[in-house]
């Protein structure tokens, strides 16, 4: 393993420590067993029986394109404007060119950008950053999200759920592309992907859901954030003041010590630092917020 120079906490990614097993395939039947149970681990952790789930081999960026690619219909981004709305909006110009009807909306449950929830009752949530702190609305039909970020497992799955028994009032018929949702819908019937994906993955992620508590993940975030606020005072926070993202002003945190954190920084719409309040264990927050109240006090 590669040496980190410096603490690179509080980013996007939960820290997750494993060892990798690379025995077996995703073609045998211990995958198609593991495939089973990472899915029924997922729908009752969060009771989200109600919904078919499918697994995609990327990012929450591919779940996204995939939805949007595999609509019969054209998918309208709504909600505040914000980095993944424009991002959403520029795909959805690609893949509408081709369809007509009344628009599907989609929004983003939680506009990273900008440290912004928002509950629009759009049928196409993108719920990366906000699930599971925030729950999936009733509203909502179809969910994205990646299994590296508050799920604590590791980067490379995608997760898109659907609502049963709605499917095809959404998506296209299977053809031959890696975008094209009914692939993976197929494919999840007979627990398996159309195309290659590490066995660990799952191994990962099934590990993660077997010892997830959703009442102390949310009871984390909630005590972290009200520990930032305290320290910064809330004229300090950009957006919403609690939740699984904080964005800070940039001149709140001493450039030394957001160097040495390697802090994401961000150049508009205002300077400023965010910081994922599930990313990593309490102790390491308060290590954090402890250097900020020494440097306060030379």
């Amino acid at each position: 393993m590669a040496n980190r120079q410096g603490s690179t906490s509080f980013g996007p990614n939960a820290d997750v420590q494993f060892t990798i097993d690379l025995f077996g395939s995703h073609r045998d039947e211990n995958f198609r067993n593991l495939y089973r149970e990472t899915t029924k681990s997922f729908q009752k952790v969060f009771q989200l029986e109600e919904f078919d789930i499918l697994f995609m081999p990327g990012g929450g960026t591919l779940g996204v394109e995939a939805t949007i690619a595999s609509s019969l219909s054209p998918v309208e981004v709504v909600g505040c404007e914000g980095v993944f709305k424009d991002r959403w909006t520029e795909m959805s110009a690609l893949h509408n060119r081709t369809k007509t009807g009344l628009p599907t909306t989609l929004s983003c449950h939680l506009e990273t950008s900008v440290s912004k929830f928002q509950e629009l009752g759009t049928p196409m949530l993108d719920v990366v950053s906000s699930f599971p702190y925030f729950s999936i609305p009733n509203s909502c039909d179809v969910f994205v999200l990646a299994a590296n970020k508050q799920l604590k497992a590791l980067s490379g799955l995608a997760i898109v759920g659907v609502r049963k028994g709605k499917f095809t009032r959404y998506f296209q018929k299977s053809e031959l592309s890696y975008l094209s949702l009914a692939r993976y819908f197929e494919s999840a019937s007979h627990h398996e992907m159309p195309s290659t994906v590490g066995t660990y993955l799952f191994e990962v992620m099934n590990e993660s859901l077997m010892s997830f508590d959703l009442v102390s993940h949310r009871q984390q975030i909630d005590e972290v954030c009200e520990q930032f606020v305290s320290l910064f005072g809330e004229s300090m926070i950009i957006g919403d003041l609690k939740g699984p993202v904080l964005t800070i002003r940039r001149e709140a945190i001493p450039e030394n010590l957001a160097k040495t954190w390697s802090l994401y920084e961000k150049f508009s719409p205002v300077p400023s630092y965010q910081i994922f309040t599930y990313s990593t264990n309490l102790q390491t927050y308060r290590i954090f917020i402890n250097a900020i109240e020494s440097e306060r006090n030379k």
